[in-house]
């Protein structure tokens, strides 16, 4: 691998590393990765790739988090998932030797560390257990897009809110005295992408959970005040 500058982020000691495709590396790969990455700072609406864009390398979130969406009709945004603290992204395209189909944006501040894809496609041939954890990154996101796809087409939007809040609060669900804050800078433009319908139904119906007790609504934040009943939606028959 390339010599390249020290990134104040190291590897070894990164909180979500053990639940990456990272996790198995030997200590001496661990330091040789962290002298070939970069480590870069986002801000809020900064772009870490593009949609048609080619893929340079890979893209570690070390802090904060990334909204993933595609163009869909009419150039409308459509909303394909979050990258968390500990997520990978573009490794698909890197693998494929396609250009990014989707676009990376940060959502606030976030710390993503890069790394470029010569090192990236090196690291998978030399070591199994880095292949064997794609394989499987892979097929989970299979299957969270089937799931993704059943709901868009199956589901009633009511539902389809329901199931978004239920599953942000698995990541970003803080316990307050009110209730299960979710503590993440979504706008009710991006909630409407995510379940695929428009911000006026998306607002429309965050008030009707409000006023049916399920939810409370902050400026910049939503509350779950009754998950029994949110339970309830996500599983009702259709």
């Amino acid at each position: 691998m390339s010599a390249c500058a020290r990134s104040p982020v190291f590897c070894e000691s990164c909180p979500t590393r053990l639940a990456g495709v990272f996790a198995r590396l030997s200590q001496d790969r661990l330091r040789a990765l962290d002298r070939c990455k970069a480590d870069n700072l986002y801000h809020k609406g900064q772009l870490v790739f593009q949609e048609g864009t080619p893929a340079l390398g890979v893209h570690c979130v070390y802090e904060g988090q990334l909204k993933l969406y595609k163009s869909g009709a009419h150039g409308r945004p459509q909303i394909i998932g979050l990258a968390n603290p500990g997520s990978m992204v573009g490794h698909r395209a890197v693998l494929t030797d396609k250009a990014h189909t989707f676009t990376a944006e940060s959502l606030g501040e976030a710390r993503v560390c890069f790394v470029n894809r010569s090192t990236f496609r090196s690291l998978v041939a030399n070591n199994p257990s880095i292949a064997d954890s794609l394989l499987k990154k892979l097929a989970q996101d299979l299957d969270e897009a089937e799931d993704r796809l059943i709901d868009v087409v199956e589901q009633p939007v009511p539902v389809r809110l329901a199931r978004l809040l239920m599953s942000l609060k698995e990541g970003y669900g803080r316990s307050t005295p009110q209730g299960l804050r979710i503590s993440i800078s979504l706008t009710r433009e991006e909630m409407a992408e995510m379940i695929g319908t428009t911000q006026e139904t998306t607002i429309r119906l965050l008030s009707q959970f409000r006023k049916k007790g399920l939810i409370r609504l902050d400026d910049k934040s939503i509350t779950l005040l009754d998950i029994p009943r949110l339970t309830q939606i996500v599983n009702v028959p259709t």
